[in-house]
């Protein structure tokens, strides 16, 4: 995964896979490994900036399976909207160049592979997002609170 992968985990990394994703080309297959809130955003985000992209999201459950059933419905209505395929029940055990192969043998292959799965936000951080967030109103992943990875980490 370090070696084939791209994460959005710090500045600088997201930094890379953006560079990387401006200069594909039109049809280069995307791979975002992970279902939670990291992957979700960073598949629509990724398909929303570059339609030309084919975008595949592999999450190891079913998509969205953690939300109620309306937000699954409306997030299932945007992934078919922005092209995004998902593979569900997948989970990834390696990547290498040009392929993610999953626990089951199979390939998957992919120009680009970006990995979210595992992501967790550091106890201090949560705390203090949901601080801030609730005294507005709104929980802690929603509204101004809600930031995307590679959106807010423009050049300057």
């Amino acid at each position: 995964m370090r070696e084939h992968a791209y994460d959005v985990a710090g500045r600088a990394a997201a930094l890379r896979l953006h560079d990387r994703r401006a200069g594909a080309a039109q049809g280069t297959g995307v791979l975002v490994v992970g279902g939670g809130l990291t992957g979700l955003e960073t598949a629509s985000e990724i398909a929303e900036s570059r339609p030309g992209l084919r975008v595949t999201l592999a999450a190891r459950g079913e998509l969205g399976d953690w939300l109620s059933p309306a937000a699954r419905r409306h997030l299932r209505a945007v992934f078919d909207r922005l092209g995004i395929a998902v593979r569900e029940h997948t989970a990834i055990e390696r990547v290498r160049e040009g392929a993610a192969v999953t626990a089951d043998g199979t390939t998957l292959t992919a120009d680009v592979t970006v990995w979210t799965a595992g992501f967790r936000v550091h106890p201090i951080a949560a705390a203090s997002t949901r601080s801030r967030c609730r005294s507005r109103g709104r929980s802690s992943w929603t509204g101004p609170c809600a930031r995307s990875p590679i959106r807010t980490l423009r050049r300057r």
